[in-house]
């Protein structure tokens, strides 16, 4: 974090994470109405908790924190890919959509695990990442 000046939105962990909550939004929308506070809502959610932690880590201005914030991203990272298997598995979501959005977590994931090891350098990381 060499410029606490900058704000989130120049964060490319953000901006991915913004782009998976119009994705999950979108996918969404067209889902039954009972699904409303269902599946629909806890996706939704989890979309927006990856972000909003990504935000929040940053405004907290110290990198421990962020790191910190970046490992809740993650597991809701890890909510919001395990809810699309339920989407795909009630055929609310195509195969192709399912696909789609798998690759934008794992993306994001990756990108999420490589910011974090370079705020914890000094903290031995597993082999491999969760999202590689």
């Amino acid at each position: 974090m060499s410029d606490l000046a900058r704000g989130f939105e120049s964060l490319e962990v953000w901006q991915l994470a913004r782009a998976l909550v119009n994705r999950v939004y979108d996918l969404s929308d067209a889902w039954p109405s009972d699904e409303r506070y269902g599946l629909t809502g806890q996706m939704r959610r989890a979309a927006i908790s990856v972000m909003s932690n990504i935000a929040e880590g940053w405004g907290r201005h110290s990198e421990a924190s962020l790191a910190n914030f970046l490992d809740v991203s993650q597991g809701s990272l890890a909510e919001v890919h395990s809810l699309a298997y339920v989407a795909r598995d009630q055929n609310l979501i195509s195969q192709e959509s399912f696909e789609e959005l798998s690759e934008d977590a794992n993306r994001l994931g990756a990108k999420i695990y490589r910011f974090i090891a370079k705020l914890r350098p000094n903290v031995v990381r597993e082999e491999a990442a969760p999202y590689s």
